[in-house]
């Protein structure tokens, strides 16, 4: 509707200026507000921050219909009171169209009393006027006006003796809002247009034809396809983290290196897949479970509950223990007898404290094999000792 009305008005319309008083702006603005809004803004939303053209409810209880940045009332636009004289920008404004910082006046614009009649132009500073060029010294013909479109459909925008020009906004009785401006009568450049439920198009104007830019069915389509495409990724990855932990459990963990290696880059590509945390902590606690085998009966791993065998707890654990002998004599010295290793020295080649965490890893694999060798031995079962189950490592 609006690309064909919009993109030149009949001149005729100018006859139906009137001046706006009555406050019949901010009163359509409040009901435009009050339908399809995300708390006090309504506008456009890309990846959650409030960009690009939108209305706001600010603090004071005025209006700003503009250009927002990443969140921040800031930008190009048009602030409206509640009331006459209710802007402070200059004495008796009631309308403020220009440039806009956090809510502010801030750059060049200009101040219009309650019936549209040009008080200043100049530049502001945090809402303030920082130079003195009032109407009568700069011979400025700007209005700000109302046109009536007869069809439920208002025009608020800047004129310059007969002509649409600067910023504007239009408000329909059905809660619709349209942002954009005018030059020399045509639309021009970026504008928008909100539906009374809040979802917008956008379009840039360019000699009279309207080119679609974006649209927030556009971004809601990009935000499921996204989420769909890392689900997939998760899923994918589940899957792979399950086929491995199977063949850990089948082969007796003989390749446990291999697999908290793959856990440890799965949990941080969950981390990075913000959708997946779940995922992510499940997987952490996967990799905890392989890291320390002592924890392994909480994932059907060890234990009766898994149906696991004696010996084959037996020989995880033993596993565990070569694990961290070898961690600990690799730079060091080791005692051989009969050709096999019966001890060995650390000779101090690792840090106090990672030496002490390893040696007490190391005692509690060996107690742990004991006491499996035993409940076996009484159960009738015979598990050959492994060496590890008693080696020793020394300074």
């Amino acid at each position: 509707m609006w690309r064909s009305r919009l993109c030149v008005v009949a001149l005729a319309m100018l006859s139906a200026f009137t001046t706006i008083a009555d406050r019949w702006p901010w009163l359509l603005l409040t009901e435009c507000m009050e339908q399809g809004a995300n708390g006090d803004y309504k506008g456009q939303t890309i990846n959650g921050w409030r960009k690009g053209y939108g209305m706001v409810l600010q603090e004071n209880g005025s209006f700003y219909v503009g250009l927002f940045q990443e969140n921040a009332t800031t930008g190009t636009g048009i602030i409206v009171a509640p009331n006459a004289s209710f802007l402070q920008y200059f004495d008796s404004t009631a309308y403020y169209v220009g440039k806009v910082k956090d809510g502010k006046p801030h750059g060049l614009g200009k101040c219009y009393d309650d019936y549209g009649k040009l008080l200043y132009r100049g530049d502001f500073k945090d809402g303030k006027p920082i130079s003195n060029l009032i109407t009568d010294q700069i011979g400025d013909n700007h209005r700000f006006v109302n046109i009536d479109l007869g069809d439920g459909q208002y025009i608020f925008t800047e004129v310059n003796d007969t002509t649409l020009d600067g910023q504007a906004f239009i408000c329909g009785v059905d809660k619709s809002l349209w942002i954009g401006r005018f030059r020399n009568n045509n639309v021009a450049g970026l504008s928008v247009n909100i539906a009374p439920d809040g979802e917008w198009q956008s379009f840039f104007v360019r000699n009279g034809e309207a080119i679609p830019q974006s649209s927030s069915q556009n971004y809601k389509d990009l935000k499921e396809a996204e989420q769909r495409l890392q689900m997939q990724m998760v899923d994918s990855m589940r899957a792979q983290s399950e086929r491995a932990v199977a063949a850990y459990e089948e082969r007796g963990g003989g390749f446990s290196s291999r697999l908290q290696k793959f856990m440890s880059g799965f949990a941080t590509a969950c981390e990075i897949i913000g959708s997946a945390a779940n995922c992510a902590a499940s997987v952490v606690n996967l990799y905890q479970a392989v890291s320390d085998p002592s924890s392994m009966s909480n994932y059907g791993m060890s234990g009766s509950q898994s149906g696991s065998s004696l010996p084959m707890q037996y020989s995880n654990w033993a596993k565990t223990a070569e694990k961290h002998y070898n961690s600990l004599t690799n730079t060091g010295v080791r005692a051989k007898s009969k050709g096999e290793d019966a001890g060995g020295s650390n000779v101090q080649s690792l840090s106090p404290g990672n030496y002490v965490s390893q040696k007490k890893s190391l005692r509690e694999a060996q107690r742990e094999m004991k006491s499996i060798r035993l409940k076996a031995k009484r159960k009738g079962i015979d598990i050959q000792k492994s060496r590890y189950e008693d080696i020793s490592v020394s300074y």
